[in-house]
């Protein structure tokens, strides 16, 4: 498997363009990298499934950004990082509650 996408700056240029295809392409990419971090630390397909949702969602929201990132495996990866570390608070917060109610 690659390590790198092919042209990535370009496809990155036209994603913040609004291009759908090109983010087709960083997604099919990169979608079982996010996923597999995922599933490493929360241990459950279904949260790990989540978290890809969650991470590319917050790319093509933020996409015009996205030509500014010299780094982009770097920022996909904290990107991953940050939303798994976010639902394993929620998930602690939520397992609490329902200790606490019973």
């Amino acid at each position: 498997m690659q390590k790198e996408l092919a042209d990535e700056k370009l496809i990155l240029a036209k994603i913040a363009n609004g291009d759908q295809l090109a983010f087709g392409i960083l997604f099919n990419f990169y979608r079982n990298k996010v996923y597999g971090y995922a599933l490493a630390i929360l241990q459950e397909d279904a949260a790990a499934e989540e978290i890809v949702q969650d991470v590319f969602i917050k790319l093509w929201v933020k996409r015009t950004h996205l030509v500014q990132i010299e780094n982009f495996g770097g920022f996909l990866r904290t990107t991953a990082r940050n939303e798994t570390l976010n639902a394993l608070k929620k998930a602690t917060v939520e397992q609490r509650n329902i200790l606490k109610a019973h």
